[in-house]
């Protein structure tokens, strides 16, 4: 039984608002979490205004922190210091570093170990007398402009000053006193590179000596030319390895007399105060006002967050129009949740004790809206069952019943429950002899039936006796076939089923009945189990109309009838 829209649609929606009949009726699809892309301003507004206390909360606990800590913050100040630095000694003095990036980079991360090192510490405490907390004093650089910055943050205006100058102070001390280390040290090494340079010469030139002495006592011409020849061959041998190692003497000899000059120097020249520190006219910390907007707007964007995270997380039902959306099934109505004063109350039967609350005429409305999504399908029979249990489905199914006989039809009223019926208690009534009586002892259907007092147009039919598996009773041809003689007794024949997902009783009466209706608790159902009931309905042949929605927090488009539906009552 196809569940399409009907010619009729322009007569329903005279009588029922638009938004209960939102599409082809009892087609699901599957729940996709991933489509918060499609949620627009109005489904983000509707979720902050449903989730309103997780983005109070946080912002309330984040603007009040920033009360309490701001009031009992102590003032704090802060002043800079700038310190200009050159390459060391030995590099200016040999020619610099160049301008290579990752060189001054690593330059200037090695100045600022060294000016928070422990010789930089001592000066410090030389010079103020203690050493500051840690983190109350700040180096940073700026290798572009060789600056170190030494931002000190005290109690006071003159503190701050003091602190970031002293710190300052100590570092071009132990800066100047680096420098005049690290020339000592290149001089050394320049002066042993230098003098293993000179021995190497002497030993090079070595073989020479025993050859001009002999050519000093050589007293033949002829020897003596032969003597001179041999030198001459030799010095020019030798010669390449003499001229590289008179250019590194040399060289060497160069770069400790500029080290020498340097030296002269180093004590003012590799690091220098660029700018003193200067005590601050105002307080460094924000104001408590700023603090309190900054509080509050940041617990804005984290309530938010919660808020949206808390709705990504929670998969159940929130309203009518969401659910739709979602899932594509049809809601055939949404009755919102009772005040306190009726949760203690029965309220199976309130259509037939108060017919004229609003309650009633919510199950009025509802009914009406199964007519017209009935129209043109020949339904006798309707399978009400919910995905779980005590979600509302018995209540449903009696105050449809009675309302569907107030406009003239009469209806069969059956225990469809044969694991745990309830029907009888609702009514006062035996369970047994019943429904399953009939099968199995063959008892008259007709001598089975009740009626209800103060319902002239509604028999009810109890389950009977327990059947030791109810799935197999439900599936034998002559559960059909007894369906169908109910049939002839009434206009519809409403079945109080069983829950769909925890047991496959439900799904298998779907066969047998012409359409079934889901009631969903919102809060409590999940968007997923009602589409896996009606999943596991039509899989097997059954049809469903829609979907009734109970404690629902809606408005008035979704039949908000005065106090409406909302108590947790059993199935």
């Amino acid at each position: 039984m196809a569940a399409n829209a009907t010619s009729y649609s322009s007569y329903r929606e005279l009588i029922l608002p638009p938004h209960l009949f939102p599409g082809q009726i009892g087609y699901p699809r599957r729940v996709n979490e991933d489509e918060v892309g499609e949620l627009s301003l109005e489904d983000y507004v509707a979720i902050l205004r449903r989730r309103w206390v997780w983005v109070v909360l946080p912002v309330l606990a984040l603007a009040g922190a920033a009360v309490f800590l701001g009031s009992r913050a102590a003032p704090q100040y802060t002043s800079t210091a700038s310190v200009l630095i050159a390459n060391s000694a030995a590099q200016d003095a040999l020619g610099g570093s160049g301008g290579n990036t990752a060189i001054l980079s690593r330059r200037m991360e090695n100045e600022i170990s060294l000016a928070l090192g422990n010789k930089t510490e001592q000066r410090v405490e030389e010079i103020l007398g203690f050493v500051p907390k840690d983190g109350a004093v700040r180096v940073t650089g700026l290798s572009s402009a060789d600056v170190l910055e030494f931002t000190s943050t005290a109690g006071t205006a003159d503190d701050a000053a003091e602190w970031a100058n002293g710190w300052a102070k100590a570092y071009v001390q132990t800066k100047q006193a680096s420098a005049a280390e690290s020339i000592a040290a290149t001089k050394s090494q320049l002066e042993t590179s230098l003098s293993s340079l000179r021995v190497q010469r002497q030993e090079l030139l070595a073989p020479l000596d025993p050859l001009r002495g002999r050519l000093t006592r050589a007293t033949d011409p002829v020897r003596q030319a032969a003597l001179q020849a041999e030198i001459d061959q030799l010095e020019a041998d030798l010669e390449p390895e003499l001229l590289l190692i008179d250019s590194q003497i040399q060289a060497n000899v160069n770069n400790i007399g500029r080290l020498e000059l340097s030296a002269q120097v180093a004590s003012v020249g590799t690091a220098s105060i660029l700018q003193a520190a200067e005590p601050p006219l105002s307080e460094s910390g924000a104001p408590l006002s700023r603090s309190i907007l900054l509080g509050i707007v940041a617990g804005t964007l984290v309530g938010v967050a919660l808020a949206l995270l808390a709705e990504s997380l929670d998969r159940s039902i929130k309203d009518a129009e969401s659910f739709h959306a979602r899932t594509g099934i049809t809601v055939l109505g949404a009755l919102p949740k009772l005040p306190r004063s009726y949760r203690d109350r029965e309220l199976s039967l309130i259509s037939r004790d108060e017919p004229s609350s609003a309650l009633a005429d919510g199950y009025q409305r509802i009914s009406t809206a199964l007519v017209f999504a009935s129209v043109g399908k020949d339904i006798r029979s309707i399978l009400i069952a919910s995905p779980n249990e005590r979600e509302g489905k018995t209540t449903t199914a009696t105050n449809l019943a009675y309302s569907m006989s107030v406009v003239g039809r009469h209806v069969v009223l059956l225990d469809g429950d044969l694991r745990r019926p309830r029907l009888h208690k609702v009514f006062g009534e035996l369970r047994s002899p019943g429904f399953s009586d009939h099968l199995v002892d063959g008892l008259p259907i007709f001598d089975l039936v009740h009626r209800p007092d103060g319902m002239d147009s509604v028999a009810l039919l109890t389950s009977g006796t327990i059947p030791p598996n109810p799935a197999e009773f439900v599936a034998s041809p002559g559960y059909d076939t007894a369906l169908r003689k109910l049939e002839t007794l009434s206009d519809l024949v409403i079945v109080d089923g069983p829950p769909v997902l925890p047991v496959a009783d439900a799904a298998i009466i779907s066969r047998s009945v012409d359409a079934v209706v889901l009631v969903a608790s919102v809060g409590q159902t999940t968007r997923e189990q009602v589409v896996r009931s009606v999943e596991s309905i039509t899989k097997v042949g059954g049809t469903v109309l829609g979907v009734i929605l109970l404690n629902t927090k809606e408005d008035g488009r979704y039949g908000r009838y005065g106090y409406g539906y909302g108590e947790e009552i059993d199935k």
